[in-house]
């Protein structure tokens, strides 16, 4: 397990459960629960199934993403690619760096040859930061959306070790 991924700006770190009520502060805002596929809204403390009581995570790959010592989002990079910011910190290329660090670190220590992501089509700026770091669209479908309750739109896109190296 990766103890954490620092950057100029962020420091990326597993979960524990002391993050618990800044997660659920963070997951129960629809602006960021209506975009992520399993996460309910509301979202709560029982909620937490993620985090187990000894301090880890019960999902591989999930991080908190962290500004100035305050935890801003989370991000995952297991056998799928994902992340969220809480609202006040869009629109300041947070994410972006978050993913090419955890991104490069994912493909220097895996054997993976490509690691798949998807967005629902009314997120443009989830696309546009999966754009960024490379991802290739593979295809649309659908997929339910928890906090939505509803079957939704989804692209589905993929980022291979090929193209990553090659933007590197």
């Amino acid at each position: 397990m990766i103890s954490q991924i620092v950057t100029d700006r962020l420091v990326m770190r597993p979960l524990v459960a002391a993050d618990g009520d800044r997660v659920v502060e963070m997951l129960n805002n629809y602006s960021v629960s209506q975009w992520l596929a399993r996460v309910p809204f509301p979202f709560s403390h029982s909620d937490l199934r993620i985090l187990d009581e000894n301090g880890g995570s019960r999902w591989p790959g999930l991080m908190g993403i962290s500004l100035d010592g305050t935890l801003i989002g989370g991000l995952s990079c297991g056998t799928d690619f994902g992340y969220y910011l809480t609202p006040a910190f869009w629109g300041r290329g947070l994410a972006t760096e978050a993913g090419r660090a955890v991104l490069e670190t994912y493909f220097q220590q895996t054997q993976a040859n490509q690691i798949g992501a998807g967005y629902f089509p009314n997120n443009a700026p989830s696309k546009r930061v999966l754009d960024k770091l490379g991802f290739k669209y593979l295809r649309r479908g659908r997929q339910h959306c928890t906090a939505q309750g509803a079957d939704l739109d989804h692209v589905e896109v993929e980022l291979t070790r090929a193209d990553w190296e090659a933007q590197q």
